[in-house]
């Protein structure tokens, strides 16, 4: 049993002395955080998580099966601090320490008014000392001389903090003291230390009045507790064990309407509040209304996310048909494919970092490069040598031909399927009329670089040309990157001398003055984007 439930199979006393609730872990497991042991229906359990949202939450299946969970309490965070869902009350001596329990004893003396408040507060620092060594008899010694007096002091029976600790000892928790339980003077403890502390630390006296409702469901008081729970509501609206206790309560008296919607709301608060209560025994009563009310919430979570991952998704469409597989993509597929069949947990933390995954997967689009292949032809004139048949005493002869090739023209978009000014390509042929454009030269706006293989990281200048073998069309390899409106210039050195080019580019063309050093020759080349 990891919930006591009032009324079942064991007192409260034989919970706490069982420690059922507990997991059986190795003694490594023991010694880094105290682990809470519950049993989850599956049917219930695969509504709420799957077991990658579990492992996410430090749940973990133990063996016999993914119907029993484990989680530890000081793995998640900050969370036991706050009293959230990975708080329970077998390990309830952590009010003792939590708040201004643990002011030091400096800001104790300093608050103090009287000598009789700064005796009374020695003694409670020489209380929380034994409390921390499980000195818990020599612990109540010390706070009833807080309280009471000795025979140096009065004692100060206004101070929260003394009744916050004794009222704890008197709760009980795992490995207490059990001859110190009391349930009616903890719930009396508790509900002074709320009353003491409420105009000055509400924090605690809605901890406090909490405390005081536990005390009292322990002891069958359902009007009480329910009463106690909502008066820490009253004081900490926010507070989700307390939403979380008063459900319980109302499951326990049979109030499965009102009980459902307050469950709602600790969920709303931290979604672990649905696995607890697929493990509280209160709850486990009605598991058929339970499950629905889960699988209610789990739609209506899904469903408000929808139209937002549709519209992102469609808008991408373009980058998700060329690209399905990219990580930034995978999140908002994944949901779509899940189809109202991904679980509550899952959903709920996909919700919660869903304007982040649509703007992660917005900026991946924008800075995606999805190459597209265009055929088209190309008329290229080179000079051509035609030498006379065998036998044949005619000199040879060079004219220009035409040929017609066909070239794959190389263009680029984004995942939005905006066009990348994917800008000027061109081949320097020796003996052409023009550059024609390849998949040589490759000029980009905003210094972006790219070439028909593989995309450079570091931008460079036009290099490393060679001669062909079979031609006198001059083909290699290189880069000049450009901004958009500026004017450029560089050389191209092959084998057969340098030719220097000048030019400017705006949005649609580019336009090259070249000159060549070693004859003289000159002239001027226009491209235009595609």
């Amino acid at each position: 049993m990891s919930y006591f439930v009032h009324g079942g199979t064991m007192t409260y006393r034989d919970y706490l002395t069982a420690k059922s609730f507990v997991a059986d872990l190795g003694a490594a497991d023991r010694s880094s955080a105290q682990r809470v042991a519950m049993e989850v229906s599956r049917s219930t359990r695969e509504i709420i998580a799957s077991n990658e949202a579990l492992a996410s939450a430090n749940i973990r299946a133990l063996e016999g099966g993914f119907d029993q969970l484990s989680f530890g309490l000081t793995e998640i965070g900050a969370g036991v601090d706050r009293l959230n869902a990975t708080f329970h009350w077998g390990f309830a001596q952590m009010l003792g320490v939590m708040g201004h329990m643990a002011d030091s004893i400096e800001e104790l003396v300093r608050i103090a008014k009287t000598p009789v408040q700064t005796a009374a507060f020695n003694h409670f620092d020489i209380a929380r000392d034994a409390y921390r060594q499980a000195l818990y008899q020599e612990c109540i010694e010390e706070l009833r001389k807080a309280i009471d007096g000795d025979h140096v002091s009065s004692g100060y029976r206004l101070e929260w903090r003394f009744h916050q600790m004794i009222a704890t000892l008197q709760l009980g928790f795992a490995d207490c003291d059990m001859a110190l339980v009391d349930l009616p003077e903890a719930e009396r403890s508790f509900l002074s230390a709320a009353r003491y502390s409420r105009a000055d630390y509400p924090d605690d006296a809605g901890r406090a009045y909490l405390a005081a409702g536990w005390a009292a469901y322990c002891q069958g008081k359902m009007s009480e507790a329910l009463s106690h729970t909502e008066e820490a509501l009253a004081i900490c609206p926010t507070l989700g064990e307390a939403l979380f206790q008063q459900a319980k309560v109302l499951m326990a008296t049979g109030d499965v309407s009102g009980a459902l919607p307050a469950l709602g709301k600790a969920i709303d608060l931290d979604r672990l509040y649905a696995i607890k209560a697929a493990g509280d025994g209160d709850f486990q009563k009605y598991e058929e209304p339970l499950r629905d009310f889960l699988e209610a919430m789990r739609l209506e979570s899904y469903r408000r996310c929808l139209p937002s991952v549709q519209t992102a998704v469609d808008e991408l469409d373009f980058w998700v048909t060329h690209e399905p597989d990219n990580e930034s993509l995978r999140p908002l597929l994944k949901f779509l494919s899940a189809e109202d069949s991904m679980p509550l947990l899952d959903v709920l933390s996909f919700a919660d970092s869903l304007d982040g995954t649509v703007a992660a997967a917005r900026a991946g689009a924008a800075n995606a490069h999805i190459q597209v292949s265009k055929t088209r032809s190309v008329t290229v004139r080179e000079r051509v040598e035609i030498r006379p048949k065998k036998g044949l005493f005619r000199p040879a002869v060079t004219e220009v031909q035409t040929r017609t090739d066909e070239v794959d023209d190389v263009v680029c978009y984004d995942g939005l399927h905006n066009r990348h000014r994917l800008r000027f390509d061109g081949v320097y042929r020796r003996w052409s009329d023009a550059w024609q454009r390849c998949e040589l030269l490759r000029f980009y706006p905003n210094r972006t670089v790219l070439t028909a293989h593989a995309r450079e990281k570091t931008p460079k200048d036009v290099a490393s040309y060679f001669r062909s073998e079979n031609s006198d069309i001059h083909s290699g390899r290189g880069i000049y990157v450009m901004e958009a409106g500026t004017a450029l210039s560089f050389s191209v050195s092959t084998p057969d001398g340098t030719v220097a080019y000048e030019g400017h580019a705006d949005d649609e063309s580019l336009t090259l003055k070249w000159h060549s050093k070693d004859d003289g020759e000159s002239g001027t080349y226009a491209f235009m984007a595609f």
